[in-house]
């Protein structure tokens, strides 16, 4: 705008420099004295006034030269500019799309139960001294594709009351484990059988809330866009409100995904 603004003000410049020697009514062409017109200026020649209309012409080419190129370097750089900004736009849809589609792992149940010695769940029964307590996770691909590779590493632990995250083994990633796809809705199972019979001790520390059992562990996975995906999972049963039949806790700590 500015750049039409500064030609048009050129241009009428150089059209009153070319006619503002020029009388009309007078005879000899020029209003020296001229009571018809308030144009009080000195005659100049015909060359004269060419040569003053080819300067301001050639100030007039060379601004409009100027708003030219200086339109073209405007227009280019917004067009680069409006690129940029397409190219991010359609990063930020990928990466939308991407995180609508993925696959998502996650634990959707958790309960832990009495098993006899041979390790056989005693099924609908809590824990309880002179038993061995198993968990059970459930393991569920809630995402809309499919999850490849996955592979589970969990365990089971009772450690004092309330939680120092230290306490816990942490888990082995060396240890070999079965690797397997699941579709999107599909699930899988994690059974964990503590080491050794509950014992009369544990079981009055874990309804005392001064010991609680803890299952945890890692999920991997690789998603449909080939990004290794995880998911981390901690429940616990006693600790705060003792054993509460044989659902596990989600704890406060330990529970987060990629």
């Amino acid at each position: 705008m500015l750049c039409i603004i500064m030609i048009v003000i050129l241009g009428a410049v150089i059209i009153y420099q070319f006619i503002d020697q020029i009388c009309p009514e007078c005879p000899t062409g020029y209003h020296k004295g001229c009571k018809k017109t308030q144009y009080i200026t000195s005659p100049e020649t015909t060359d004269d006034r060419l040569a003053r209309y080819t300067f301001w012409l050639a100030i007039f080419t060379g601004v409009l030269s100027a708003s030219t190129i200086g339109l073209w370097v405007a227009t280019e750089v917004g067009g680069r500019r409006q690129s940029r900004e397409a190219r991010r736009t359609i990063e930020t849809m990928e990466r939308t799309e991407r995180r609508q589609l993925r696959a998502y792992v996650f634990t959707t149940a958790a309960q832990i139960e009495a098993a006899d010695g041979n390790g056989r769940i005693l099924s609908g029964q809590q824990i309880q001294a002179g038993f061995l307590a198993v968990s059970t996770m459930t393991i569920t691909n809630t995402g809309q594709t499919p999850a490849y590779d996955l592979s589970v590493r969990g365990h089971i632990q009772i450690t004092n009351w309330p939680l120092v995250d230290t306490d816990l083994e942490p888990l082995d990633f060396n240890e070999p484990v079965s690797m397997n796809s699941y579709g999107a809705g599909n699930h899988t199972m994690r059974f964990d059988r503590f080491r050794e019979v509950i014992s009369e001790a544990d079981e009055q520390a874990l309804r005392g809330k001064t010991k609680a059992i803890f299952v945890y562990g890692e999920i991997r996975y690789r998603d449909a866009f080939g990004n290794a995906q995880w998911t981390r999972y901690r429940y616990f049963t006693g600790g705060i409100s003792g054993i509460r039949g044989i659902m596990l806790a989600s704890h406060e700590r330990g529970n987060e995904a990629s």
